[in-house]
């Protein structure tokens, strides 16, 4: 396994630490829930947004574009390709490695996969009675 990938999620990290102040609230909330067109007055996501459950497909869309624009240094115009994502948030964390790479690329994947991994956990990302795999060997199905 190359070690670009684990390069790649160092970078998002340091990039990450730089970004958030010593408050206690540095940690980024889970955007809330709507029914309608579910932004709730929010013109775009951001990439340091939770991931939520139930996000729309356009929810999820604008955020993997933040994802890729903020992390990974893409231009804006190079990360509409991200728009082709179908699925609601739910399909965010039920992507395998290999999905997210033939999506996305394959250090772009593998970012996006162990970014979504790390955010599991946290409030509205996946609902309690569903598991995700913490091994990375989900990173691909068996055939």
């Amino acid at each position: 396994m190359s070690s670009k990938p684990t390069m790649l999620i160092l970078k998002f990290f340091q990039k990450r630490k730089s970004k958030t102040t010593s408050d206690s609230s540095a940690e980024a909330s889970p955007p809330s829930y709507s029914s309608d067109s579910g932004t709730q007055g929010r013109t775009q996501m951001k990439a340091f947004d939770i991931p939520q459950w139930i996000w729309s497909v356009h929810q999820c869309r604008e955020w993997i574009v933040a994802v890729l624009t903020t992390h990974l240094d893409f231009t804006h115009d190079d990360a509409e390709y991200a728009r082709s994502f179908n699925g609601f948030g739910a399909r965010l964390y039920g992507y395998i490695c290999d999905e997210w790479k033939q999506l996305l690329g394959y250090d772009e994947g593998w970012s996006v996969f162990y970014l979504l991994l790390s955010m599991r956990h946290k409030k509205g990302a996946v609902l309690g009675s569903v598991a995700v795999p913490d091994d990375p060997r989900y990173a691909s199905r068996k055939k």
